[in-house]
C-alpha cells in the first residue's frame, strides 16, 4: 500500500477525522482504511466498493470503468472498517436497514479530494460504495478530453455566445460532467454571472454560484431554476434534464438570453433531440433553443508501456460490422506492470456533435423520422462517434475490442 503518512483526513464539518478511533486502540483498522483509500489516489479510482462475501469483506476499485480486487478482510476487520467510514462520515452506526449518505475530506499540500459515501444494508450485511472526487483531475481543458479539433473550434465558439443551449448527451458514466465543466472552464466568469444546478455538486469552480438540489427532500431542477433566474443569472448549467418541467424551464431560459449547459441520457446526439420530444419540449422550441448536441462515450487508452502492432485483418473488421481502417496496423495492449496487466491506462473520449442547422431544423419541424436526422447530421462537419472512434484506433490510442464494447 501507498504511503498514508501525507494526507489527512477531516469529516464533512472540517472536524480532524478518526484521530479519537486510533488512540482508542483501532489503530489498525485506520490505517487499513487510510491506506485503501489513499491507494486509490494512487491509481487513479473513481469509486471504492466495500462489499461483504461470506466470511470476509471484499474490496475492489474502480478504475478506467472497470472493477477490479484488491483486499479482502476477515469479517471482524471488514465490520470495523463499515464503522471507520461511518464515523468518519458523521453516520449512524446503529441503523442497519436504511440507505444512508455522507462524506468526508482528504488534503495533502494544496491537494483536495472529496470522497462521497452511500451506504446500504444487504442480505449479507453493510455495503459501502466511496465516490472519489479529485478536483485537480476534473478540471480537464476541452482540447485534452479527445475531442477533434473542428469540435474543440465549435465548443469555444458556444462559450461566447450570450444566449443558446448545448446539451451533452450519453450514458451514465461517459464523462458528460467532465464536458460541462471544461466548457465552463472557456467562459469569463469574471465577467459574467456563472449558476449551476447540480445533484449533487461534484466539484468546485471559483468565481461560480453552484447550487446542490437534493430531489430526495422535494426540491427539483425546475424549482431551483425558477428562482436562480431572478438572481441576475448569465450562464446556467443545468446538472441534467430529467423531467418535463426542468427540459421546458431550461430552454426557456435559453430563448430569453441566457446561456444553458445541460446534460441528458441518450445514446447518440440525434436520441437526444428525441428524449427532449418524449419529454414534451415542443418542437419549435427545440429547434429554436437548442444550439449544440455533444454526444459522447468513455474508452480505455491502449497502455503506451505494453500496445503491439497487429496487421489489419479485413475480415475481423466486417465480422463485427465496423469499417476496415485505412492504416496498415492497429494496435493490442499486451498487458505489464504499468497497466496492472489489463493492455489499458486511462481513458478518452469519443465524441461527435449535432449541429442545429437549417436542414436540422425544418426535419424537426415536420416530424422526420431517426435515421433522416442522423443523415443529415452525418453529412455536417462533424465526426460521426463510429468514426471518431475510428480515428483513435488508427492513431493507436483505443483497440478495436474497445471501440466494440464502447459502441456496439
Amino acid at each position: 500500500m501507498a504511503n498514508v503518512d501525507e494526507w489527512v483526513f477531516y469529516k464533512a464539518n472540517g472536524e480532524a477525522g478518526l484521530d479519537g478511533l486510533a488512540q482508542g486502540g483501532q489503530s489498525r483498522t485506520v490505517f487499513v482504511l487510510f491506506s485503501l483509500v489513499t491507494e486509490a489516489l494512487t491509481q487513479g479510482a473513481t469509486d471504492i466498493h466495500l462489499e461483504p462475501e461470506g466470511p470476509a469483506t471484499v474490496v475492489r476499485f474502480r478504475v478506467d470503468g472497470f472493477l477490479r480486487e484488491v483486499a479482502s478482510y476477515d469479517h471482524q476487520l471488514g465490520k470495523q472498517l463499515m464503522s471507520c467510514i461511518k464515523v468518519l462520515c458523521n453516520m449512524d452506526i446503529t441503523r442497519k436497514t436504511n440507505f444512508q449518505d455522507g462524506s468526508f475530506t482528504a488534503r495533502r499540500g494544496e491537494r483536495e479530494v472529496d470522497f462521497r459515501v452511500s451506504s446500504v444494508h444487504e442480505v449479507e450485511g453493510d455495503k459501502i460504495v466511496i465516490r472519489v472526487l479529485d478536483l485537480t483531475v476534473q478540471q480537464a481543458l476541452i482540447e485534452t478530453l479527445g475531442m477533434a479539433g473542428s469540435i474543440v473550434k465549435a465548443l469555444r465558439a458556444f462559450a461566447a455566445r450570450t444566449q443558446g443551449s448545448i446539451i451533452c448527451a450519453g450514458p451514465t458514466g461517459a464523462g458528460k460532467t467532465t464536458t460541462l465543466y471544461a466548457i465552463l472552464q472557456e467562459i469569463d466568469r469574471s465577467k459574467r454571472n456563472v449558476v449551476s444546478v447540480e445533484d449533487p455538486v461534484e466539484y468546485h469552480l471559483p468565481m461560480m454560484t453552484q447550487i446542490h438540489v437534493d430531489t430526495r427532500m422535494g426540491a427539483t431542477f425546475a424549482t431551483a431554476l425558477r428562482s436562480i433566474l431572478r438572481q441576475d443569472p448569465n450562464v446556467l448549467m443545468v446538472g441534467e434534464v430529467r423531467d418535463e418541467e426542468t427540459a421546458q424551464a431550461a430552454l426557456q431560459a435559453a430563448l430569453t438570453g441566457h446561456l444553458i449547459l445541460t446534460s441528458t441520457h441518450s445514446r447518440d446526439a440525434v436520441g437526444a433531440l428525441f428524449r427532449l420530444i418524449d419529454l414534451q419540449v415542443p418542437a419549435y422550441h427545440l429547434v429554436t433553443a437548442v444550439d449544440l448536441v455533444l454526444a459522447q462515450r468513455l474508452g480505455r487508452k491502449l497502455c503506451e508501456q505494453c500496445r503491439q502492432p497487429f496487421p489489419v485483418e479485413r475480415r475481423y473488421f466486417e465480422m463485427l460490422g465496423f469499417p476496415v481502417p485505412n492504416a496498415a496496423v492497429v494496435y493490442r495492449g499486451q498487458g505489464c506492470a504499468e497497466c496492472a496487466g489489463t493492455g489499458y491506462r486511462g481513458r478518452t473520449g469519443i465524441f461527435e456533435l449535432l449541429q442545429m442547422d437549417d436542414r436540422m431544423r425544418e426535419a424537426i419541424l415536420r416530424s422526420a423520422p431517426e435515421a433522416e436526422l442522423t443523415a443529415i447530421q452525418r453529412a455536417g462537419p462533424y465526426p460521426s462517434l463510429l468514426s471518431d472512434a475510428m480515428k483513435k484506433v488508427e492513431a493507436g490510442i483505443l483497440s478495436m475490442e474497445e471501440v466494440s464494447r464502447v459502441l456496439g
